[in-house]
C-alpha cells in the first residue's frame, strides 16, 4: 500500500476543512492509499481548529496550531523541519 502525505494550511477554513478532509480520506480509501493530512493552523478564529480535532478521532491528521497568521510559506518550513 502506498503512502501518502498532504499538507494543508488553515486560517478561517471552517467551511473548507468539513468537506475537504473526508473527500480527501474517500479518496484514499478508494485508491487504497495509506493516507495522512498534515493540518497547519494559523490560530484560525472561525472554529477550524475544533472541527480538525473532531477529525482526529476519525482520521489520521496530525494538527500543528500556530499561536498567530505566519504564512504559508512558514507553514510548510515548520512542518518539514518537525516531520
Amino acid at each position: 500500500m502506498k503512502k501518502v502525505c498532504i499538507i494543508l494550511p488553515t486560517y478561517n477554513e471552517v467551511e473548507n476543512v468539513k468537506e475537504l478532509i473526508p473527500r480527501i480520506f474517500s479518496i484514499f480509501k478508494i485508491n487504497k492509499l495509506d493516507g495522512k493530512i498534515i493540518v497547519v493552523d494559523d490560530n484560525s478564529s472561525d472554529g477550524t481548529k475544533d472541527v480538525i480535532e473532531n477529525f482526529q478521532k476519525k482520521y489520521s491528521i496530525v494538527f500543528i496550531n500556530r499561536p498567530k497568521k505566519m504564512g504559508i510559506y512558514l507553514r510548510i518550513q515548520m512542518v518539514s523541519i518537525e516531520l
